[in-house]
């Protein structure tokens, strides 16, 4: 997101409150997309076995345990 405002491809006046929150807002919820498309992934990918092993129920718990807890250390860092 940083990128794209730094090079002027979305327009963000960070004098502006409004704008402001508004990209931090979109970069918030970017980051949390993000991760939990890599959780996602990564169960999926068969980071944690098999999925067909772990089961509809199981890949869904993981994928939202870890979803959660990157979401959780994404929320301190911004």
């Amino acid at each position: 997101m940083q990128l794209l405002a730094g090079s002027k491809i979305i327009d963000v006046d960070q004098g502006l409150k409004e704008d402001r929150a508004l990209f931090n807002g979109a970069q918030k919820l970017f980051g949390i997309l993000m991760t939990i498309g890599e959780a996602v992934a990564y169960v999926i990918s068969g980071m944690y076995g098999d999925v067909r092993e772990l089961g509809a129920g199981s890949s869904r718990l993981r994928s939202e345990a870890w979803g959660t807890s990157a979401t959780r250390v994404w929320g301190m860092v911004l």
